[in-house]
């Protein structure tokens, strides 16, 4: 069976490539630096760092600017998923961020316990004049009611910049002693999703959309219980970032049907980062950054807090706003029309993934704004420029996703092994090797599961296979699997994009940013000028060519 009479195998079909995002294009060149030399100290990738500095840099800022254009207004919440094989050192990078912004949360804890005060002053207070009252003689002298302290935009008792865990409850009375906004950063985002609906059969569908709400920043009502029956209060402009972890083979399982038909997993956006395991140093592991890096997100996340909040009478806040500059908004119109001739034929989840496009091309370029100045009053072509970068990785990731779902387990299998021949680079593996790999062809019969595995890639026209020479000493030649291009060269190239790979060498920091794969070895069969660029592999700036929505990274003349 050939690669055409498969249908779609082939390259193309399987080895499905891991768009990337080029950091010096979608974010401040000197964040973008910060963020690679996180990335080489942990060994991660790149991408992984930013969305996580991006969430904080959006809950710094928190309600102190939303933007606006034609009538649409939209707060800077960011929310992301991560999906990372576990040990990718996804946590590292929160510990990192976290002493970035110690100084906020010095701030915040100050500012707590300077609010509990105050509201045991206000108890006492109430309790002296509730027990003046109980008196006929005392009642004329108790005076008028003791007045409660009123809102602070630097929060109550429960302020807080990030939490871990909660309910969503929990998470409602935090907001509400949190007018600037919250971080709500999880590890583990299958305990945080799987809290939607816990409490009771069929609140599911209920606890996913005030979710939302407190995503959209739209008012939410709340009760102090669980049982609805305490007095209502109205959480009137909420704001919530969100950055969750998962687990790959937990992020098949981590929307129950209805989050994606209710607009939930539409306002999710995940991605999955190239994983690094099999390739990071550890006898000569990278320096860790030096100071400057940490100094630099000191500083940006300490002015965005600086960034003052105003509260209404009721202690609603009061958000200035950012609006977009002409170009700026012609570009953001142009963009979403791309967009629109995507929907023909789109089910209802992809229309809808497209349809929230609109405002995540918004938030992000409001936060990126103000990521490059905390001061700027509009929204520039440059911010937007970002913004479509962001959002373009993210829809390329989301459609990869989507197709990675709809593989058979045979189809996976086979997906699995090509990706792993491709990272073992140029020179090829054997039947033997691959027992040593892959755990399914590991034990009794390994080999011969492996082989018929490798000749049933080889009819598919993923791998080559060739017999190596036999040496002087004579004795039988080794079959040889090695990669194949997307057009069925018959020529080996390890491409960073395709599979996670590039070859068994620790990645590197290209000249923009991004992570890419160590060079090759020339291939035997191409001659000195080495192997022909491949359809889907890593181009040397760092981002993938072959991108499954339709959608390149953009090129911008300035």
């Amino acid at each position: 069976m050939t690669r055409r009479d498969a249908g779609e195998s082939g390259a193309q079909g399987l080895r499905l490539p891991i768009p990337a995002l080029d950091l010096k294009a979608a974010l401040p060149p000197k964040l973008a630096d910060a963020c690679c030399a996180i990335a080489r100290w942990i060994q991660i990738a790149p991408e992984a760092v930013a969305t996580c500095t991006l969430a904080h840099a959006s809950a710094a800022t928190g309600n102190t600017r939303w933007v606006e254009v034609r009538g649409l207004r939209v707060p800077v919440s960011v929310h992301f998923v991560t999906s990372l094989p576990s040990g990718s050192g996804k946590s590292v990078i929160r510990r990192y961020l976290r002493r970035a912004t110690a100084a906020i949360e010095d701030k915040i804890v100050a500012r707590r316990e300077q609010a509990a005060r105050e509201a045991q002053a206000y108890a006492d207070e109430l309790d002296e004049w509730r027990a003046a009252r109980r008196s006929a003689k005392a009642r004329e002298t108790a005076g008028p009611r003791p007045e409660p302290p009123p809102p602070s935009p630097l929060g109550g008792p429960r302020v807080t910049f990030t939490l871990s865990e909660g309910s969503l409850e929990g998470i409602v009375e935090t907001l509400m002693d949190s007018p600037r906004g919250v971080l709500w950063a999880s590890d583990e985002a299958h305990e945080a999703v799987g809290m939607i609906g816990g409490y009771a059969e069929g609140r599911r569908s209920l606890d996913a959309a005030r979710l939302r709400k407190l995503m959209d920043g739209a008012p939410v009502e709340a009760h102090r219980g669980r049982s609805n029956a305490s007095p209502l209060r109205l959480l009137r402009c909420p704001f919530l970032a969100l950055d969750f972890d998962v687990q790959p083979g937990v992020l098949r399982t981590l929307f129950a049907a209805e989050d994606r038909v209710s607009g939930l997993t539409a306002r999710l956006p995940v991605h999955e980062p190239r994983a690094l395991q099999g390739e990071r140093r550890y006898m000569t592991p990278p320096p860790e950054p030096g100071p400057e890096v940490l100094s630099t997100l000191s500083e940006l996340f300490e002015r965005l807090y600086a960034l003052p909040l105003a509260l209404d009478d009721n202690g609603t806040p009061r958000p200035s706003w950012l609006r977009l500059e002409p170009e700026a908004e012609t570009l953001w119109a142009e963009e979403l029309e791309r967009l629109e001739a995507l929907y023909a034929g789109a089910d209802d989840e992809r229309a809808g993934v497209l349809g929230h496009a609109r405002g995540r091309i918004l938030r992000l370029a409001g936060v990126l704004c103000l990521m490059r100045d905390p001061a700027a009053r509009a929204v520039q072509r440059l911010d937007v420029e970002r913004g479509i970068a962001w959002t373009r990785y993210f829809l390329n990731h989301g459609e990869r996703l989507a197709k990675l779902g709809a593989e058979s387990t045979d189809d996976r299998d086979r997906r699995e092994l090509a990706e792993w021949v491709e990272r073992r680079g140029p020179e090829g593996v054997t039947a033997r090797e691959v027992t040593k790999g892959p755990r399914r062809f590991r034990g009794p019969g390994g080999a011969k599961r492996a082989d018929k595995a490798l000749e049933e890639l080889v009819a598919l026209g993923e791998l080559e296979g060739l017999w190596a020479p036999v040496g002087e000493a004579g004795g039988r030649p080794a079959r040889l699997f090695r990669t194949v291009g997307p057009d069925g060269e018959r020529c080996c190239h390890a491409g960073g994009g395709g599979g996670g790979g590039g070859g068994e060498t620790p990645p590197g920091v290209s000249g923009n940013g991004g992570f890419a794969a160590a060079a090759a070895p020339p291939c035997p069969r191409a001659g000195a000028a080495g192997p022909p660029e491949a359809e889907g592999a890593e181009n040397p700036d760092g981002r993938a060519r072959l991108l499954l929505f339709g959608l390149e990274p953009p090129e911008w003349e300035h």
